[in-house]
């Protein structure tokens, strides 16, 4: 017998899922009972489950299956979250608006929805495509070599980013694409993990060849030690950079001890300490030497241009 079942939130196009996430308003973890018994035990549901999360930084861990739900109105809405909210059988939901679609998390829902609501929900998408975004993400390749950047811009300028590598032959090599961050606004970028020689640059209009140029830089690699892995890393802001420009990097909590991995914040007017490189003749070991390992596998970073 044929299958019935219509597309998932992840057959959606990648710039449609894009659009979804960035819209996406969390509504609260305000749900903490189950009433409906325990979510499935299904490693298929638990992997979409992950991949959307891991897209999506906007909205919460999700446990269950997604189904859609589409109102004309702010006032159809509302209303319809104030029956959701009262009704007792709706304590083993979450829930988030998104612009006038909401998402439903439930561990009896399917996780399909219908053809004619994902055309509502598209058609949303599309008609925010020149509004301004709250919530700037890119939508990257998910390879499990990866490890995620989440780079904000908190100057009063438009920076623009991109990872670089500097090779053992002293080729500048790019490894992402450069995009415009706005003033207050973030991007994420899929970083890899098993290479050394990395930098995130905030001048990516530079080009390349402009790369060498002395500019605020989130170094970063793989290093391994006694059967660990991690990412080793600093930032660099060496004389010549920007003067106006500090930077920060904040290993995200992921588990594994990573919380216990040290920020680093450094800003071109104040003592380096062991915040960042300032000046070549630095002291490069002890407390205050400005690279550190993050021995905790693959552990994101927040990146902060002007924290």
């Amino acid at each position: 017998m044929a299958s019935t079942a219509g597309p998932t939130l992840l057959t959606i196009p990648p710039e449609m899922r894009n659009r979804i996430y960035r819209e996406a308003l969390v509504q609260g973890n305000i749900y903490n009972s189950r009433m409906w018994g325990p979510p499935p035990d299904e490693p298929a549901l638990l992997s979409v489950c992950h991949q959307i999360r891991e897209e999506a930084l906007s909205i919460y861990y999700c446990e269950n299956k997604f189904s859609f739900g589409v109102y004309d109105s702010k006032a159809g809405r509302e209303q319809h979250f104030q029956r959701f909210l009262s009704d007792p059988r709706n304590t083993a939901k979450r829930c988030w608006h998104i612009s006038r679609a909401a998402v439903f998390t439930d561990p009896n829902h399917i996780m399909h929805f219908s053809a004619s609501t994902l055309s509502a929900v598209l058609a949303l998408a599309a008609s925010t495509a020149a509004t301004p975004l709250s919530y700037n993400s890119t939508l990257e390749s998910r390879d499990p070599n990866t490890f995620k950047l989440h780079v904000w811009n908190n100057c009063k300028f438009v920076k623009m980013a991109a990872i670089y590598s500097v090779t053992s032959d002293f080729r500048m090599v790019q490894h992402s694409t450069p995009t415009s961050i706005q003033p207050g606004k973030m991007i994420t970028i899929n970083a890899p993990f098993r290479e050394s020689g990395m930098r995130l640059s905030g001048h990516a209009e530079w080009g390349t060849d402009g790369q060498w140029r002395n500019q605020a830089l989130f170094e970063f690699g793989y290093s391994t030690y006694a059967g660990q892995e991690g990412t080793a890393y600093d930032i660099s802001i060496m004389q010549g950079s920007d003067p106006d420009i500090g930077m920060g990097a904040y290993p995200i909590p992921n588990g594994r001890g990573s919380g216990k991995c040290l920020s680093k914040t450094c800003f071109p007017w104040l003592p380096a300490g062991s915040g960042g490189w300032l000046y070549p003749e630095q002291n490069d070991v002890g407390e205050n030497a400005p690279d550190t390992v993050c021995y905790a596998g693959k552990s994101n970073f927040k990146v902060v241009f002007c924290p």
